[in-house]
């Protein structure tokens, strides 16, 4: 129900699509213009996006889980949540 609840209240951001290069300022620079930066974010990646992981884990305030994993507790923890739209679809097969 809490996963069903912040897909559906505006918590979770879903973005086209991760920059080109896996790079943290590539990333930084795509919080800040999210207007994200320095601020509590989960990050759910997909098994195709786990590349991404280290470079989002240099960021501060940013968890990084794979959708799949997701549950109910961590979810609560994190007052926003940052996915892909192939994430989004996983999120939504999960809720679904």
């Amino acid at each position: 129900m809490v996963i069903a609840d912040y897909v559906n209240s505006g918590k979770t951001m879903v973005v086209a699509e991760w920059p080109e290069s896996a790079k943290t300022k590539e990333f930084a620079l795509m919080f800040k213009a999210l207007k994200i930066s320095g601020r509590r974010t989960l990050v759910l990646l997909t098994d195709k996006e786990k590349s991404l992981r280290r470079a989002l884990n240099n960021l501060p305030n940013v968890e990084v889980m794979a959708v799949k994993e997701l549950n109910a507790y961590d979810g609560m923890r994190w007052p926003r949540w940052l996915v892909s739209e192939a994430g989004a679809a996983e999120l939504i097969k999960m809720v679904s």
